[in-house]
C-alpha cells in the first residue's frame, strides 16, 4: 500500500493547493510509507521535513474536518487503508481529538510513537489504538474514564498560582494608584489653599478623632467667630488645634480663648494671631492621620513604592516574556510551513 495513492495525502494536496503552497515530493513519500518500511533516507527526510511540520499538518487536518461531518465519517471509511502510514497515524489523532469516536473499520494502527520523539511509530496493534481513541473521546466529550463530569476543553480552571499572581497584579495595582492619588491629592492642595494635619492627641474628641486628618483653610483673622476650630502654635512652640470659644478686642487685636472639646478647663492663655490668615479646620476624616505619618517614613515608602513597583515589573516580564515565546514559537511555525514545500 506503500507506493499507492494515499486518500489523505491528496486531501492534504489539494487543502495547500488551494492556498498556493504544494507538498514536496520527499513529504509526500513520507507520509504514505509504513514507518516500518523506511529505508535511512526516508528516515532523514521524516526528522528533518515531516516532524517539525507535524502541527501545521494537523492544523491543516483539523480545518478539513471542522463541521464537516460528511467529511469526517468519510475519512473513516478510508482509514483502514492508510492506518499503517504515517498520516493514517496524524489522521487517527486528528479524529480523536476533534470529536467523538467513530467507527473506523478494522480500527487503526500505525501512529507516532511517543510524544516529543520525532520519530514515526512501531505500528501499534488496532486494539490498543482503538481503546486509546475511546479514552481520547471521553474525555473530549467532557467525561473522565471514571465516569466523573469533567470541565469542557478551553475551560480549564488556573492554577493557584496563577490565580495567586492575578491578585498580587491587581492589588499592586490598586494600591499604586491609591499612593499616587493620596500624594498628588497632598502635594496639590496646597495650591487650593488647602493643607492636611494628622490628629495627635484627643483633647479634641469626639470632634477629631485621634489619628483622624484634618484640612485646613486659611481665613483672615478677623472672620474667626466662636466655635470655629483654628490652628495655632501655643507658647511652648507647639501646633495646638482648639475650638474658639470667646473671642474679645484689647489694644486693637483680636485675642480669642480656645478650649478643646475633651477638656474640662480652656487654655490658659488667650491666643491672639501674628499674622493675618489663620488656620481653619472645614474638614476631617478619621483614621487616615495613621496613613499620612506612616508614609512620610521609610518602612512606608519601601511598602507601598518599591514592593507593588517591583511586582508590577517582575508581571511585567512574565507577559513579556510570554509575548516573547508565542512570537518565536510562531516564526517556527511558520518555518515548519514553509518546510512542507522544500526539497522535492
Amino acid at each position: 500500500m506503500d507506493g499507492a495513492e494515499n486518500y489523505f495525502v491528496e486531501e492534504l494536496r489539494a487543502y495547500f493547493a488551494e492556498r498556493g503552497k504544494r507538498l514536496s515530493a520527499r513529504v509526500v513519500n513520507v507520509l504514505s510509507k509504513t514507518p516500518l518500511h523506511f529505508t535511512p533516507r526516508d528516515r532523514e527526510d521524516y526528522q528533518a521535513l515531516v516532524a517539525p511540520s507535524r502541527r501545521v499538518i494537523k492544523q491543516a487536518l483539523r480545518e478539513m474536518l471542522e463541521g464537516d461531518e460528511a467529511r469526517r465519517r468519510e475519512w473513516a471509511s478510508h482509514f483502514f487503508l492508510h492506518s499503517h502510514t504515517v498520516i493514517g497515524g496524524i489522521v487517527a489523532e486528528v479524529l480523536a481529538e476533534t470529536g467523538p469516536p467513530v467507527c473506523m473499520a478494522g480500527g487503526f494502527a500505525g501512529s507516532e510513537g511517543p510524544r516529543g520523539s520525532g520519530e514515526p511509530g512501531d505500528g501499534a496493534s488496532g486494539a490498543r489504538a482503538e481503546e486509546a481513541t475511546a479514552k481520547r473521546g471521553k474525555r473530549k466529550s467532557g467525561v473522565t474514564p471514571a465516569g466523573r463530569a469533567k470541565a469542557p476543553c478551553g475551560d480549564k480552571p488556573a492554577s493557584p498560582w496563577r490565580k495567586a499572581l492575578r491578585v498580587m497584579e491587581w492589588a499592586a495595582t490598586i494600591v499604586l494608584a491609591l499612593v499616587v492619588l493620596a500624594a498628588a491629592f497632598l502635594m496639590l492642595a496646597p495650591r487650593f489653599g488647602v493643607s492636611a494635619h494628622p490628629v495627635l492627641s484627643g483633647s479634641m474628641e469626639p470632634a477629631l478623632k485621634v489619628g483622624g486628618l484634618i484640612f485646613c483653610r486659611k481665613i483672615p483673622v478677623n472672620e474667626v467667630e466662636v466655635g470655629d476650630i483654628i490652628g495655632f502654635n501655643a507658647q511652648q512652640g507647639e501646633k495646638v488645634t482648639h475650638r474658639v470659644i470667646d473671642v474679645r478686642e484689647e489694644d486693637g487685636k483680636r485675642w480669642f480663648q480656645t478650649k478643646g472639646d475633651a477638656n474640662e478647663d480652656p487654655d490658659p492663655d488667650l491666643v491672639a494671631i501674628g499674622e493675618e490668615k489663620v488656620d481653619k479646620v472645614v474638614y476631617h476624616l478619621p483614621y487616615l492621620g495613621f496613613f499620612s505619618s506612616f508614609m512620610q517614613s521609610k518602612l512606608a515608602f519601601l511598602v507601598f513604592i518599591c514592593a507593588p513597583a517591583f511586582i508590577l515589573i517582575v508581571l511585567f516580564g512574565r507577559d513579556l516574556w510570554v509575548a516573547v515565546g508565542e512570537f518565536r514559537e510562531g516564526r517556527k511555525r511558520a518555518s515548519a510551513g514553509k518546510s512542507l514545500g522544500e526539497g522535492g
